[in-house]
């Protein structure tokens, strides 16, 4: 099975001037599971929404998750992408490539090969974009990234560098007021 690695498409943009630096951070909330499940009011459409292994929001519009099959399109048709980031080097599937096609989806393909977290970098990435504290990247990155965590993934970012892109608009939803 691929790794974490379909992702919408990211659009980069900047703080504005003289903002301060903030450190934003995750805080998740126990919620209370019901073990009863009523069925009864849910349709069969319902029953088949399915979302691909280790498919969570990353952003207002921006979702993660690891490479989605046939049984996952009907879900992935709720969500209204308008485009795919593929990282990994081999071909995109024809039966993907069809849902694609149909549902009017870009594909982006970046094939990096697989030393490395894709996904799990791209996220932490644009978390620092977001000015997360490092700590917090770091603590997304190990829960999806799991047993395939790697030191090399968390150093290259902690390197990465994003005064290089504040020539860049920024319009990432956590960065709004």
């Amino acid at each position: 099975m691929k790794e974490d690695s379909y992702n919408t498409k990211l659009s980069l943009n900047q703080q504005p001037a003289g903002s301060q630096q903030m450190c934003r951070t995750i805080e998740e909330d126990a919620l209370a599971v019901d073990h009863h499940v009523d069925m009864s009011s849910s349709t069969s459409d319902d029953l088949n929404l399915i979302p691909p292994l280790n498919f969570a929001m990353v952003d207002n519009g921006i979702f993660r998750s690891g490479f989605p099959d046939s049984a996952n399109f009907s879900f992935l048709q709720t969500l209204k992408l308008t485009s795919i980031i593929y990282l990994c080097p081999e071909p995109y599937p024809e039966a993907n490539t069809e849902f694609l096609k149909s549902n009017g989806i870009k594909l982006f393909q970046f094939g990096i090969e697989s030393y490395k977290h894709r996904t799990g970098c791209l996220v932490g990435c644009l978390r620092k974009l977001q000015r997360w504290c490092l700590s917090s990247v770091f603590d997304e990155y190990q829960r999806f990234a799991a047993t395939k965590a790697r030191v090399s993934d968390q150093r290259f970012m902690e390197l990465f560098d994003v005064s290089s892109l504040k020539h860049l608009p920024m319009s990432f939803s956590c960065l709004k007021k």
